[in-house]
């Protein structure tokens, strides 16, 4: 008896634990792991105002294909599945704009990958506003924007933004 409650005792923290953001499961999808690959900051360890240095330190040299006082941007290869370009726009008071285009070959990634920004962003924000081909969620304060525009999904392209709102 003692086993059998000590087995559903380990089943359910086991539960718990691997429906917790940043679960291992949820560090194994690509998509989390690339993409958004963030435990602090609003994606990517960013947020918005941080300084070029900042954002420079969290991406990969390696993969940075413009940068001037005004832009950084980096683009990735997903394995096999497609490629995604993250540009960082700023002005005096840091980054106001963070752009993550996302280019899949197949429209099973594509859906596999809008999932799993929309659980991350249903998780932080709560339940996104849905428009033609378009999710919105905005923090409490109102200060910021996330969009997730999956109108050429069919075409293997997703596009996120996230804007300072003024």
């Amino acid at each position: 008896m003692k086993l059998i409650k000590h087995s559903f005792f380990l089943l359910i923290i086991t539960s718990i634990i691997s429906c917790h953001p940043g679960s291992p499961e949820e560090k194994d999808n690509i998509y989390f792991s690339q993409i958004i690959k963030t435990d602090k900051g609003i994606i990517r360890g960013v947020n918005l105002n941080d300084e070029i240095t900042h954002i420079k330190k969290k991406e990969s040299k390696r993969a940075i294909v413009t940068e001037t006082n005004t832009i950084l941007e980096y683009e990735y290869k997903l394995k096999d599945k497609g490629t995604y370009v993250v540009t960082y726009q700023f002005d005096q008071q840091g980054c106001y704009e963070i752009d993550v285009d996302i280019y899949l070959s197949s429209p099973d990634f594509i859906n596999d990958a809008q999932k799993t920004l929309n659980s991350f962003f249903r998780d932080k924000y709560g339940s996104p506003t849905q428009g033609d081909s378009l999710l919105v969620w905005k923090n409490k304060q109102k200060t910021m924007t996330i969009e997730l525009d999956y109108l050429n999904k069919s075409e293997g392209e997703m596009m996120l933004t996230i804007f300072a709102n003024e």
